[in-house]
């Protein structure tokens, strides 16, 4: 199903998508309140400590004028200690619940979506919705992609998500997720296989492992340090243009 549609048409049918959203609920301002944006958009919030996951997005119909039903959308949201996960949890069922407008430009029938495509379309959403695509782009490109400005400007999103939503742009780089000394993630939106750790990386994770922000000259690779006093994350962005790019002292 995926497969019958270019990464352009897919891409540019999520940002209308999550533009329409923010757009019906007035969003102009940064940060996305994910919270704030549901209750514009009359989609109720409660708090459930009791349930086993974040969020549950609910539907339930009641009875209206004469024989008449209508529906109300609600999340159940659970405590957590962390407000962005919090903005996360919401933003994904609100990307489930308006999903719809996605399908329908692709004209693809929800109904026909197996569960996780449609999970994975939340997620983008979601993505969308705290990061919007031209506004999060401008000022990437502004501060050479400088995650703790990022951070600082869109302040209800995660490092590690505004750190992923980094390749989902143009410019090519290699995003690596290092939690207490070990590696989390390495992804690139270069085609063909992702190299290991060049020593440039290297050096910059041992900065950053040191607490230090890390910064080449040309800025081709970044190395940021999210350090508290129980958990260490390091977050490093390689810059590519091509995979012969590859050091000869390479090193995993």
């Amino acid at each position: 199903m995926v497969a019958e549609y270019t990464t352009e048409e897919w891409s540019a049918a999520l940002d209308e998508t999550a533009g329409e959203i923010l757009q019906a609920a007035g969003v102009e301002h940064l940060p996305v309140d994910a919270i704030a944006l549901a209750a514009a958009l009359e989609v109720e919030v409660a708090w459930d400590s009791r349930q086993s996951g974040r969020a549950h997005l609910v539907r339930v119909s009641r009875p209206g004028e004469g024989q008449a039903t209508t529906s109300q959308t609600s999340i159940l949201l659970r405590p957590e200690p962390r407000p962005e996960r919090q903005h996360w949890a919401v933003a994904h069922e609100l990307g489930e619940a308006f999903a719809e407008g996605f399908f329908a430009r692709l004209n693809i029938r929800p109904e026909a979506a197996p569960v996780n495509l449609r999970e994975r379309v939340a997620n983008q959403l979601a993505a969308r919705i705290l990061l919007p695509s031209e506004r999060f782009l401008q000022l990437a490109l502004d501060c050479r992609w400088d995650l703790l400005t990022l951070k600082q400007r869109f302040s209800t999103a995660s490092h590690e998500l505004i750190a992923a939503r980094m390749l989902d742009f143009p410019s090519q780089a290699i995003i690596s997720l290092f939690d207490n000394g070990k590696i989390t993630w390495r992804r690139s939106n270069v085609a063909g296989r992702t190299p290991p750790l060049n020593a440039e990386e290297q050096r910059a994770r041992r900065a950053a492992a040191a607490g230090q922000i890390y910064g080449s000259f040309d800025r081709s690779v970044q190395a940021w340090p999210i350090h508290e006093p129980h958990w260490k994350r390091e977050i490093i962005r390689r810059a590519v243009s091509e995979w012969n790019d590859v050091d000869d002292d390479a090193d995993c």
